[in-house]
């Protein structure tokens, strides 16, 4: 392991070293050199690339040296500390996204502020930011303990509240009980009714006029109960979604350790990459109309089963998305019922996750075309140093992808849909 590092003095807090590491990808971690680097002073923090894939820290997949590192974590009482998101993605898009670039901290009392990735494009790995600090940024707050009771007593007693005066200070009939109960339920009751508060609940019934109701949205209102049943639902089929590695790893939506960043990213590198090598990219993208709203029921049930979900899952789903209404309201008019026979709910925290479990079996084009996808964004794109090439393989896959829309019903809006070419010219800035 190669490390190099320094001292921190700092006023209220014990010197703290510092030390950046990097464990070179085929060598095996070894528990000496933690030691050793952890045995620098009573406050140690290491921090760089460990190569170590853990799913603890947001890795799809656990390595040897990953295993390694879980365990001495107990023995030799430290802490791991990992961004929410991928810090590496490998130029060869065969290989998954992983975050290798963590932290390590022995003793340090300095509360954790923030640790994220920066988005620069300088290598396959993403510099990471660590902030640590006293809390909201100033030294902590001292706590205040109460050692003369009787004076806080006498405070209270100074404090006016005519509705309970008429309580007797020696309460010795049920009476009086009963009468002190109802004086201070009543207090209550007056304190809470001219308290001002805001009524979220009301902002349900505010009608938004739109000008264009192509963007209009329905969204279910459904109660606390229903929505903790929908968020357990969904941790059982992501677990299992997740767990199995089933969702491809085009798809960066709705997934933990993936964002709508690291997607762009992804492209900008590509497009990068083929501006040193004098290669053009054309990328074709796509904008699914009403995505939510187009999943086919029957399908979705269908692909869940080749996603081997357990049946009693799958059941629990289908009678989720059954037996659905809308109606409809012009003033004070309202439309039949009518039964809704696609789509899964707008608003409900089931229903990106099953979206993607619907577009999992998206076909995956070869001949070097490459695709991206974030929820219900799709992207193909190609590089290449002659247009020759990219309209031999692209278009093909385009069909492809057109056939696979039209089988499983999805409509593709072309009015928000683009293609667009990369091409490096020195003329331009």
């Amino acid at each position: 392991m190669e490390a190099t590092g320094c001292r921190l003095a700092m006023t209220g807090h014990s010197t703290i070293v510092i030390v950046s590491v990097y464990l070179p990808s085929p060598k095996p971690l070894l528990r000496s050199d933690l030691r050793a680097l952890l045995g620098l002073g009573d406050a140690v923090i290491l921090f760089g690339d460990f190569n170590c894939k853990n799913p603890r820290w947001g890795c799809a997949v656990m390595d040897e040296n990953g295993e390694k590192l879980d365990r001495f974590q107990d023995r030799l009482e430290f802490e791991v500390v990992a961004p929410s998101t991928a810090t590496y993605f490998p130029h060869n898009d065969t290989y998954r996204t992983s975050t290798l670039d963590i932290a390590l901290t022995k003793g340090v009392d300095l509360n954790l502020n923030s640790i994220e990735p920066l988005h620069r494009f300088s290598s396959d790995h993403r510099p990471v930011l660590l902030k640590m600090g006293p809390p909201d940024g100033g030294r902590p707050v001292s706590t205040v303990k109460i050692t003369d009771w009787k004076r806080v007593s006498t405070a209270f007693e100074k404090i006016d509240t005519p509705p309970l005066n008429s309580i007797l200070d020696d309460i010795s009939t049920i009476e009086q009980i009963d009468h002190a109960i109802g004086a201070l339920t009543s207090h209550v009751r007056t304190v809470v009714e001219k308290c001002e508060r805001e009524l979220f609940a009301a902002r349900a019934h505010i009608l938004l006029l739109r000008i264009d109701p192509e963007r209009e949205r329905e969204i279910s209102l459904l109660s606390g109960l229903a929505k903790l049943f929908e968020k357990v639902l969904k941790t059982r089929l992501s677990n299992h979604l997740s767990g199995k590695g089933l969702i491809i790893d085009e798809q960066f939506g709705f997934r933990p350790a993936h964002s709508c960043p690291q997607q762009v990213l992804r492209l900008v590198e590509y497009v990068m990459e083929g501006f040193k090598t004098k290669q053009k990219t054309v990328c074709v993208f796509f904008d699914v109309a009403k995505a939510f709203d187009r999943v086919w029921h029957a399908g979705l049930v269908y692909k869940l089963y080749s996603l081997e979900v357990p049946d009693r899952l799958i059941f629990i789903i289908q009678n989720f998305l059954s037996n659905r209404y809308f109606t409809f309201r012009h003033e004070r008019t309202h439309s039949t019922r009518r039964l809704i026979r696609a789509g899964v709910p707008q608003g409900s925290a089931l229903s990106p996750l099953l979206y993607s479990a619907y577009t999992n079996d998206i076909p995956r084009p070869t001949s070097g075309v490459q695709l991206a996808l974030f929820a219900d964004d799709t992207a193909l794109f190609l590089r290449s140093r002659t247009r020759r090439s990219i309209l031999r393989h692209l278009p093909k896959a385009i069909n492809e992808l057109g056939q696979w829309f039209r089988k499983w019903r999805i409509e593709v809006n072309p009015d928000k849909s683009a293609a667009i070419q990369f091409k490096y010219s020195k003329n331009r800035s």
